[in-house]
Parts: C-alpha cells; structure tokens; sequence
C-alpha cells in the first residue's frame, strides 16, 4: 500500500505539507550541537510521522496539532491527540515517562531532558527526549543487518527507532532501526 493510504485505501492528507525532518540515508548527522538546530521549529493544524521499515513498508501517525515554543522555553514541543482515522500505527501512550508531549529540545551539548543522564548523548540524536524517547529519528543511521537487530551490539535504542510502549512489538521496538523517516507540519487543512 501507499505511505499515504488510510486503511480504506484513500489517500489522506491535508493540502500542504511541510517537512522539516527527513531521513534516507547516513549523509546529514544529526548529532549536532545547539547552536547548529537554534532556530525557530514551527507550528501547524497537524503534525504527521512517516516511517519506512526496511522492506518499505510504510507506517503514519498523525496528531491532530503540533506547537513548538522558542528558544526561551527550550523549544517546548506540545502535540495534540493521535487521529486514528489517518494513523496506521498508534504512538507510544501519553502515560509513558518515554512520550514526547512537553520535553524541551535536547542536544549533546545542551541537556533538557527529564532522565539524570543525557538522553542526547546516550542515544547520539538530538530530540524531544524526555526520560529518554519512544522513538529516536535523529539516532545513528544504520544498515542492514545491524538496523535489523542493535541489541546485540551495545547500539541498542541508538538507531532511528520507534516503538509503541511494547519492546516486544518487532519491528516497533528499540531493537530495529527505520530505513527512512519523515517529519512533515500542515500549514491548511485540506
């Protein structure tokens, strides 16, 4: 199926998207410093995640709203609920310490996070991490078979990872390694 069908194989997508985070292959590092992703993030209607496992299947989760604060609050993300009408995979649960909704941005060099360690410099992204992440998309771009299975290699969580409050839930675990992902905001809903 598309990466852009609903379950009923309609395409569902609002009018205009903006990526702001994509990846398909090792050639950007996101391991960065602050100063590298200051700037301001955005804010839009809905907020979609795309995500391709290695035998390019694609997976979607939507929010129904997306805000980001400036540099003052850290850059302070807020998400709305999931929509389930246009996700085909659910998202890891509001009630876990790993979920997104109210981290600060966090960087090697700047540690935000909710964890006494820094989630940035042990999972080698920059990201929304709060105690530390449900998944990772600035993590260590790997390759087959090593983004099959990272928990054999000390890498474990590292990679571009999702998982759904399940480490059991293969390939949506902190095991397995994305092949691509994408971020996108909607500037009108459509």
């Amino acid at each position: 199926s598309s990466r852009h069908e609903n379950s009923a194989g309609a395409i569902e997508r609002p009018s205009c998207w903006q990526t702001f985070l994509h990846r398909v292959d090792a050639s950007v590092d996101f391991y960065q410093n602050w100063v590298t992703y200051k700037s301001e993030f955005g804010q839009g209607p809905r907020l979609r995640w795309e995500l391709s496992l290695w035998n390019d299947t694609w997976y979607w989760v939507e929010n129904t709203w997306f805000l980001v604060l400036n540099e003052t609050y850290k850059y302070q993300l807020f998400l709305g609920d999931q929509d389930d009408s246009v996700s085909n995979v659910i998202q890891c649960g509001a009630n876990s310490s790993w979920y997104l909704n109210g981290s600060q941005f966090s960087t090697y060099d700047v540690d935000n996070d909710a964890h006494a360690m820094s989630c940035s410099v042990m999972f080698q992204g920059a990201w929304w991490y709060n105690k530390c992440h449900c998944f990772n998309p600035t993590g260590l771009y790997t390759l087959p078979p090593l983004a099959l299975n990272m928990s054999t290699t000390g890498l474990w969580a590292t990679g571009i990872t999702y998982f759904t409050d399940s480490y059991t839930a293969y390939p949506f675990n902190h095991a397995y390694s994305m092949k691509k992902f994408e971020a996108l905001i909607s500037s009108t809903l459509g």
